[in-house]
């Protein structure tokens, strides 16, 4: 408007650089910064146009308002710095505020079930404790429990949420008041559960902070008594390099003076692969694994020797299935899924046909599933056998497709339980046999289940069936000799002589993990806090100026480098005498990368070497 009113050109302007940034004011075009280094030079030293500038009148109008630009700049530049946080925070909040009507609508109906059952849910209780120590209005159970203890043992305290440990804390510290004690053992290098609410910081300022009320003694326990020498060495090593990464100097000090002893434990064994065939990675994996698995059989040792640690579900179900199909005996917490296998799904197809007689789609299915796996045997070929038999009355239909003539009618099923069905396909198809007893045990196991839920009408059964299919999984005894597949979070505690880890290659920064709730003032968001965001890494390159997201988004990304650092931590601890890591090569974001530097610190890293060692492999007897 001043330009518009002085009658001074655009094109009069140095660069052109004044008229197009309070255009972009104008515009709402400021989610980067407009103060860029050219311009804010040129205003300090007073220069608004070029020396070779040639039109007279043009320079005595901008030298005549040179003031009230530098003051409307200067006023801008307040504003700006002023609000920016906050108009920044309103454009990502607004991207992701139709989920709050989402939650808001979710929460309605949670509440509504809560009422009508007259229940409430466990998560709650910490919250409600909290709300009422912080009026000061102490719940009847902390004047009995605090009469009633006067020592406590705390374990596992880096996973530890803040309520949590603010509800606790009241009792430890009346304890210690009364001449009782408190003993506290973590390790902030295992605090993986942070996203159900685990926060190590608490642990660390625990540990740092001085306290005038109660005496400290801390105590580190500096040998290892797990881990055979050569893998100790190799994770004082490995995690001595990772150090660096981190900005923190509070998780950077964790891992810098991270160096275990070892208990005369000699020997042990290191194995690094990796992996050079990004399009078939998974199935190279597999291969791998199952070349090491015979490998170390012939080594002396049993399948339940040996621990396999995946990062999530999907990666254990694939390995899971590909070892059980290769006659390969596998005890896992991540279920193997009933849903998966032939038997099963012969069994399930049946059901259907019996419930749609005239479904001719599902005889297809049932008949290719029996063809395929050799169930049925025709001299035709299989495409006039279809067309046979596909649109026969359905007893006739199930002549033709089972071992024994006359073995299973409608008759015989008629009146029957589902349970009862059930045993008479398996009969009629042979299907039980030594390598699926487990698979049909537990199949029989669910419609036993099933008949208790649903009745035992054959339509109920199958849409409970369809319901539960993604969940219901084989049941395998703890004590048989298998190998055991487990994630990560899992194996946390445990320990196993040999230890694989597959797919050593995940994101430092996940993309699953970029949801975060900030504190904001509800006074500015109608009484919301904290407000939700959601892909914020897009963003960050244009908002990183402005300090009070940086320092919020930095310490975010900060905490999630350090949970996925302490996963491979976890996992690499887990081994008492061998240690065997497969994994691809990855970008400054992958865990695999940290892998790569250390080898390359130790001068090791070759470009046409894909498999590290450190200490002996055992010898096959």
């Amino acid at each position: 408007q001043l330009l518009e009113k002085t009658s001074i050109q655009e094109h009069s302007f140095i660069h052109l650089d004044l008229p197009r940034f309070f255009r972009k004011f104008k515009n709402g075009n400021i989610f980067f910064n407009p103060f860029h280094e050219r311009i804010e030079k040129n205003i300090q030293k007073g220069i608004f146009y070029s020396k070779f500038f040639s039109d007279l009148s043009q320079k005595i109008l901008i030298e005549k308002n040179q003031k009230k630009i530098f003051l409307l700049y200067e006023n801008t530049k307040s504003i700006y710095k002023k609000n920016i946080s906050n108009y920044l925070l309103d454009k990502l909040f607004l991207k992701n505020i139709s989920l709050l009507s989402i939650i808001h609508e979710i929460e309605k109906e949670i509440h509504s079930i809560k009422n009508e059952k007259k229940i409430i849910l466990n998560a709650e209780l910490n919250k409600i404790l909290y709300e009422r120590i912080v009026e000061g209005t102490f719940p009847n159970i902390y004047e009995k429990i605090g009469i009633q203890y006067k020592h406590y043992f705390i374990d596992e305290f880096q996973d530890i949420s803040f309520l949590q440990w603010q509800n606790i804390k009241i009792l430890v510290e009346n304890a210690l008041s009364e001449n009782g004690s408190a003993m506290i053992v973590g390790d902030p290098k295992q605090s993986i559960y942070r996203w159900r609410g685990g926060d190590s910081k608490q642990f660390i300022k625990l540990i740092y902070s001085k306290s005038y009320h109660y005496k400290k003694d801390i105590k580190t326990i500096e040998r290892n008594f797990r881990s055979y020498e050569e893998i100790v060495k190799f994770n004082n090593l490995l995690y001595q390099s990772i150090s660096k990464i981190f900005h923190s100097t509070i998780y950077q000090n964790i891992y810098t003076n991270y160096k275990q002893k070892i208990d005369k434990k000699y020997g042990g064994y290191v194995e690094i692969n990796f992996i050079n065939d990004s399009k078939n990675y998974k199935e190279h994996v597999y291969s791998n694994i199952k070349n090491k698995i015979e490998k170390l059989l012939k080594q002396k040792y049993v399948l339940s020797d040996i621990a396999i640690l995946v990062r999530n579900n999907e990666q254990g179900h694939f390995l899971s299935e590909k070892l059980v199909k290769d006659g390969i005996i596998v005890n896992t917490s991540i279920s193997l899924l009933i849903k998966n296998h032939l038997e099963i799904q012969i069994i399930i197809n049946f059901f259907y046909i019996i419930a749609y007689p005239h479904c001719y789609q599902k005889r297809v299915l049932l008949i290719f599933l029996l063809l395929k796996n050799k169930f049925i045997r025709t001299k035709r070929n299989d495409h006039d056998f279809i067309i046979k038999i596909l649109f026969l009355p359905l007893d006739l239909f199930l002549k033709k497709i089972l071992f024994k003539k006359n073995s299973l009618t409608l008759k015989k099923l008629y009146n029957q339980s589902i349970y009862n069905i059930s045993e008479k396909i398996i009969e009629a198809f042979g299907l039980l046999n030594k390598r699926n007893s487990t698979y049909i045990y537990s199949f029989l196991d669910f419609v036993y289940r099933s008949i208790k839920r649903v009745g035992n009408s054959v339509l109920d059964f199958l849409d409970y069936w369809e319901f539960q299919k993604e969940k219901e999984s084989i049941v395998i005894s703890d004590h048989i000799n298998a190998i055991r597949i487990m994630t990560i979070h899992k194996s946390k505690g445990l320990q196993f002589p040999v230890v694989l880890i597959p797919f050593t290659d995940w994101n430092l920064f996940s993309k699953e993990k970029e949801k975060v709730w900030i504190n904001v003032n509800p006074h500015l968001y109608n009484g919301l806090n904290p407000i939700f965001l959601e892909k914020i890494e897009p963003y960050f390159k244009y908002i990183k100026h402005d300090n009070n997201i940086r320092n919020f988004y930095e310490d975010y990304l900060s905490n999630i480098k350090f949970d996925n650092i302490n996963l491979l931590y976890v996992a690499t601890t887990r081994s008492i005498e061998q240690l065997i890591l497969f994994s691809k090569l990855g970008n400054d974001k992958s865990v695999s990368f940290y892998i790569k530097n250390f080898l390359c610190e130790k001068k090791m890293w070759n470009e046409k070497k894909f498999q590290y060692f450190f200490g002996k492999e055992k010898k096959n007897s």
